[in-house]
């Protein structure tokens, strides 16, 4: 089993008939592991062009759609 997942082919083991773990080649964990591992999304955006632009807020203040008023709703007193 350990020279099969060590030659590339990952073995599945069941447990009482279900699938429980898969034995892979300590190269192919490193390689997923590694690839599970991304920054965040706060990194991802810190690190943007966005992030460095000046008066970034003021810019999309002033490209925001007109928003309409909101309607007053009283919904009708049927007498229940």
């Amino acid at each position: 089993m350990v020279r099969l997942a060590e030659g590339g082919v990952p073995q599945h083991v069941g447990v009482r008939g279900r699938p429980a773990v898969v034995i892979l080649a300590a190269a192919d964990y490193a390689r997923l592991a590694s690839a599970a591992v991304s920054p965040s999304s706060a990194c991802l955006f810190a690190n943007s062009p966005f992030a460095r632009l000046d008066n970034f807020d003021d810019v999309l203040v002033g490209e925001c759609a007109p928003v309409r008023d909101v309607l007053d709703f009283e919904p009708e007193h049927r007498g229940f």
